[in-house]
């Protein structure tokens, strides 16, 4: 039969012989491609035995040789010379050495679809619920099977119907999926090779900021991506449905009431996410009271904001009469009688950081 080893091999090779009654001698040669050149092991020839050590080595970057021996018997019975032939072969097999994997770049994006960010999203990243083909090549073994699991660390399962293929095509993955493939070379120990998938995750964005505008002021809204600094995405914002031309930044600054949300695009894996929507408000102050008092009667101001669901909280308040600061009045009324006027009125409320003023003139009226 044909022996299997592992790595270089040095033995015995026992020929069983029966014609021990007969001269005979034995003859051994080698040969490293099992049939040509055979190569003499006796000298001089015929004082071989019926046994020959051997050792043979396995050439550098060979994965497996095929070694034959043989023998030639020459033997003299009742005058009669004969010449007897007997073959050993011999496989060689080097150490199972793991190969490479490597994905196919279809679906799979970064580096130049992402210029402008950092070096990690150069690295090869599979889209969200999409396949790809993983491919074997190299080293020294024939695969037995595929495995996949989600941690590099196992429990690993086998791929169904993977079989001895050096191709393999992924389901479609949702999350970072590590692939093993085994090997075997011959007669030696099995070994194997893992490629980690990385996965992108469903791209989703969000927005969040102010929910008011002061008057003279702007407020900054920011969005925010399950992508972090990892992959890239662009941006377009939108106030009350409508694109806002060149509003394409990270961050907005908002002068104006409305209604604001932005669109998240992944171009590289064709994917789009709609953030939350925002209502900012700008808060208007009101002054409502008489603007003139008949004798003997009283009046009063008061400030308001005009939309409830849009009026600042923790809000002070000073009065002015004729640019003189009333320190006693600091509530959002003032009251005057027909004695005070003609007068003129000036409100100034602060809440937070947001600064409101107002005035009004009161007249006598005859």
């Amino acid at each position: 039969g044909v022996w299997n080893v592992c790595g270089d091999w040095k033995g015995v090779v026992q020929l069983a012989w029966t014609g021990a009654v007969c001269d005979h001698t034995f003859d051994w040669f080698v040969s490293p491609d099992n049939g040509a050149p055979w190569s003499p092991q006796n000298f001089p020839p015929g004082s071989g035995t019926a046994q020959h050590t051997f050792a043979q080595q396995i050439s550098q970057g060979e994965c497996q040789a095929q070694i034959a021996f043989r023998c030639i018997i020459k033997y003299s019975c009742g005058g009669v010379s004969h010449s007897v032939t007997r073959d050993f072969p011999l496989t060689i097999d080097d150490q199972t050495i793991p190969g490479t994997i490597t994905a196919s770049p279809y679906n799979m994006c970064g580096g130049k679809s992402c210029p402008s960010c950092n070096a990690y999203d150069t690295m090869p990243v599979l889209c969200y619920n999409r396949a790809t083909v993983l491919t074997y090549t190299g080293g020294c073994g024939n695969i037995v099977k595929w495995q996949y699991s989600l941690n590099p660390g196992g429990p690993w399962t086998d791929k169904p119907s993977s079989g001895a293929s050096s191709v393999l095509w992924t389901n479609k993955l949702t999350q970072t999926t590590y692939f093993k493939v085994i090997i075997k070379n011959g007669a030696c120990d099995g070994a194997y090779k893992t490629i980690k998938v990385r996965v992108k995750p469903k791209l989703s964005a969000q927005i969040a900021g102010c929910t008011m505008i002061c008057p003279a002021q702007k407020c900054i809204l920011t969005i925010t991506t399950n992508y972090g600094s990892l992959y890239c995405s662009t941006y377009q914002w939108y106030q009350n449905g409508m694109m806002m031309t060149g509003q394409t930044g990270l961050y907005l600054a908002v002068t104006d009431p409305g209604n604001y949300y932005a669109m998240v695009y992944d171009n590289a894996c064709g994917t789009v996410a709609e953030t939350n929507v925002i209502k900012i408000c700008k808060p208007e102050l009101v002054l409502s009271g008489p603007c003139g008092l008949c004798p003997r009667t009283t009046g009063t101001l008061t400030a308001t904001f005009k939309d409830p669901e849009c009026a600042p909280s923790g809000c002070t308040y000073q009065w002015k009469k004729n640019g003189v600061l009333l320190t006693t009045a600091t509530l959002s009324q003032i009251s005057f009688n027909y004695a005070d006027l003609t007068a003129t009125y000036e409100v100034i409320v602060h809440c937070g950081g947001c600064l409101f003023s107002l005035s009004q003139s009161v007249q006598k009226c005859p």
